[in-house]
């Protein structure tokens, strides 16, 4: 472990992880943000099954028309209704809650950048150049962010 924070720039460039590796490394990062992602998938879940309604509903308020029925007409509408009340609610939830869990695991990398360079030695600074850092610090970390915050919202979605 030692080892890896003295290696050069070029050293940790070439050095590849393995797909086990990667895949540890992936489960421990989001490991605390499990029962949220468990949120996520009810949320989508219950998105998805009011969005199934919708069209069904819509075929019996047509129906209630037709035939001229105001009580299954009124039981319908307010159906309806609640129906998209519900499925509003959950979708709002659901962004929200993907949101949350996008930025607390921005943040959480960011912190865990910060104390590893924080561990370095003074030599690293010396070595390295200032702009490579702060552009590792910025840039690599909203982008590997960003691509774990859409890959397990879209993993947990497409469940």
């Amino acid at each position: 472990m030692r080892a890896k924070a003295h290696m050069g720039l070029e050293e940790q460039r070439k050095r590849k992880l393995s797909d086990k590796e990667l895949l540890m490394w992936f489960f421990k990062l989001i490991k605390p943000y499990i029962p949220y992602l468990i949120l996520i998938l009810i949320l989508s879940l219950i998105r998805l099954l009011t969005s199934l309604l919708y069209p069904y509903l819509t075929k019996y308020i047509i129906d209630s028309i037709v035939n001229g029925n105001v009580d299954s007409l009124m039981f319908f509408l307010t159906l309806f209704m609640g129906v998209i009340s519900v499925m509003c609610v959950a979708g709002f939830s659901r962004i929200y809650a993907i949101a949350y869990v996008a930025n607390k695991l921005l943040y959480d990398l960011r912190y865990r950048m910060f104390v590893h360079l924080y561990r370095l030695k003074l030599d690293y600074f010396s070595k390295e150049e200032t702009g490579s850092i702060v552009s590792r610090i910025i840039n690599d970390v909203n982008t590997i962010g960003s691509s774990i915050a859409s890959g397990i919202i879209d993993l947990v979605i497409d469940l």
